[in-house]
């Protein structure tokens, strides 16, 4: 499963999940609950493993557990627990009222759509952990309620886009030790429209310390920040890329860094 989430050959990955048993066909709906430590205990994945298939098919809408097409799959996955639930038809999955969907955890709980098939099954993956990051502690959120938000989670989940992104910023590995904070920078520095003192507080810098970096990203990217077009190209790629947390072109995560 972790194969097919990461691979950028999503045919060949589908093919070799086949073969390792895992329920690709069919109908999915992915539940990701999110640890913003990036640790999730063994106990909330046991509990999670212990409850999936009892509790969550009837809370989201998808009828009993037998139901099912196969067993829940559940996983660590990048900063939480991933739950993919697999049906023989098309249903409408619901976050439920009230908080995270029965599973015993605090956790906040992104809930994706109906995808098909081993595409789709990356698909709702990716919606569900976009819906997460969305979500309070014991909160649950629906990706189909995200409204302007979810564009980016579509484009975050189109390979595509991924990779004309990660193509975009991989200059910025030849930064040496900067390497690692040149995304994070940047993508402040343009959520915060060029304001190097906005930006010093999100990353709890200091402004000169911002300067010097978005000078540095800049000539490094040959990139023209006063350029709308351009801003807009490289602010669009740091959120696809940070929404994976990979480093442009590998599959490290920024935190480990």
């Amino acid at each position: 499963l972790l194969a097919l989430l990461g691979a950028r050959d999503g045919g060949a990955a589908a093919r070799r999940a086949r073969h390792a048993g895992v329920p690709v066909e069919g109908w999915h709906v992915a539940v990701f609950l999110r640890d913003p430590a990036a640790g999730v205990a063994d106990a909330v994945l046991r509990e999670v493993r212990r409850t999936a298939g009892a509790t969550l098919p009837g809370l989201l809408g998808l009828g009993e557990a037998a139901d099912l097409a196969a067993p829940p799959l559940v996983t660590r996955w990048q900063d939480g627990v991933l739950v993919v639930l697999t049906t023989d038809e098309r249903t409408t999955a619901r976050a439920p009222a009230g908080g995270s969907p029965g599973l015993g955890t605090d956790l906040g709980t992104g809930v994706g759509t109906c995808q098909s098939g081993p595409d789709g099954l990356r698909r709702t993956a990716s919606q569900a952990r976009a819906a997460a990051a969305r979500a309070e502690a014991g909160q649950a959120v629906a990706f189909d309620r995200l409204g302007v938000h979810a564009l980016l989670a579509e484009l975050g989940g189109s390979e595509s886009a991924l990779m004309a992104a990660r193509d975009l910023l991989a200059p910025l590995e030849r930064l040496g030790a900067l390497s690692a904070h040149a995304v994070p920078t940047l993508k402040a520095y343009l959520d915060c429209w060029g304001s190097r003192t906005r930006a010093a507080e999100l990353l709890s810098l200091h402004p000169n310390a911002v300067a010097h970096r978005i000078r540095r990203i800049a000539e490094t990217l040959d990139a023209d920040l006063s350029d709308p077009q351009t801003r807009f190209a490289l602010q669009l790629a740091c959120h696809v890329v940070l929404d994976h947390d990979c480093l442009p072109g590998t599959t490290t995560s920024i935190t480990s860094s």
